[in-house]
């Protein structure tokens, strides 16, 4: 007897906050408008390229999804190793999600991220077809999630924007933290010994002069 498919319940906000109203620059806002989101060029299963999809990047987000007509390779959740889902948060609990397919992103340089999104057909909120990329996602495709965060607190959206050389979070965070800050300090060094040099010339000649 074939054993029943495993049933995953996920929960997916989509609660925002608007900013609270306060005079002092010392307090932080409770939250934003909107999660960070972006603009993304999709190749669809026809190979047409779909420009200016806005992509939520959900880095509370457990699962990608996205509406049918984004995706390619759409099977059934265990042909691609997955599991099925049940949705929480989102006016209750969605039908089960049993289809995956592949979102093709295409980068600025011509390359493709391709990314497993579960099918979600129904309008979310004012969204009539979704796309929305897991934190997994975001980080396994290298998007470059602190710009878009930045542009969508500000109330903006960009087109999607992945790390240099495709480089991963975890890369780009250990170049920051190694930044070599040795040349600044030694230039800095340079700078005050040289600005120190007049004046220690001086008292040197004061000392001279006095010792006559």
């Amino acid at each position: 007897m074939e054993s029943e498919p495993v049933l995953m319940e996920i929960h997916l906000s989509e609660a925002r906050l608007t900013n609270g109203i306060t005079n002092d620059g010392d307090i932080i806002p409770a939250g934003s408008r909107t999660i960070c989101h972006a603009e993304s060029s999709i190749i669809t299963v026809d190979g047409e390229t779909l420009q200016n999809i806005h992509t939520k990047l959900d880095t509370c987000g457990s699962v990608s999804i996205a509406h049918s007509s984004y995706l390619t390779q759409v099977k059934r959740a265990a042909e691609h190793g997955l599991p099925q889902i049940r949705l929480t948060g989102i006016g209750g609990k969605s039908d089960i999600l049993n289809m995956v397919g592949v979102v093709q992103l295409r980068t600025p340089e011509g390359r493709v991220k391709r990314i497993q999104c579960y099918v979600f057909d129904s309008p979310l909120g004012p969204t009539q077809k979704i796309l929305l990329l897991s934190l997994q996602s975001v980080i396994e495709a290298s998007i470059n999630i602190i710009h878009h965060m930045d542009l969508s607190v500000k109330g903006k959206r960009g087109p999607l924007r992945f790390w240099p050389d495709n480089k991963s979070l975890e890369k780009i965070c250990r170049d920051i933290s190694s930044l070599d800050l040795k040349p600044t300090l030694h230039r800095r060094v340079k700078y005050q010994e040289h600005e120190m040099r007049p004046l220690t010339s001086m008292k040197l000649r004061s000392v001279a002069n006095g010792s006559k």
